[in-house]
């Protein structure tokens, strides 16, 4: 059975990050952008990357967790979530990048179908790349 390629689960080093970002900062049309990403042990809770932004200045600053290759809830599978889609979705909030709104019920639904439509596209482009289905998702990661 041939190798099946598939997207980059958990970065191995900083060059592989490194690498993978300027490889997506370019398909994304982000070259001109100077953007920093580093792997950390802890963000926030129910958050795999974190990216703060400012677009008229055109400079990007992301952090991702360092271990984090899938979703689960109370030790049971969710979703596959590797750290190469994490990358593509930081990456994708300098495209997409909300404004800031006032804190409200309304803002915050905008914001979660901003971040679920974010999500999708990372998802798409990941599947596009390595010729995946959308169920590859949906199937545990084995070692």
């Amino acid at each position: 059975m041939p190798d099946i390629k598939e997207p980059i689960k958990i970065y191995e080093n900083d060059m592989q990050l490194q690498s993978s970002l300027k490889e997506w900062q370019a398909r994304l049309f982000l070259d001109g952008w100077c953007i920093t990403v580093e792997l950390v042990d802890d963000i926030d809770i129910g958050v795999t990357g974190r990216n703060w932004f400012v677009k008229n200045e055109k400079y990007a600053y992301i952090q991702m967790l360092k271990s984090h290759c899938e979703c689960r809830y109370g030790g049971v599978f969710i979703s596959r979530n590797p750290q190469e889609k994490t990358l593509i979705h930081e990456l994708l909030h300098c495209k997409i990048g909300y404004v800031q709104r006032e804190k409200n019920f309304e803002n915050d639904i905008s914001e979660t179908y901003e971040h679920q439509l974010i999500d999708e596209l990372a998802k798409s482009l990941i599947m596009a790349k390595y010729d995946l289905p959308f169920d590859w998702f949906k199937e545990p990661y084995i070692k």
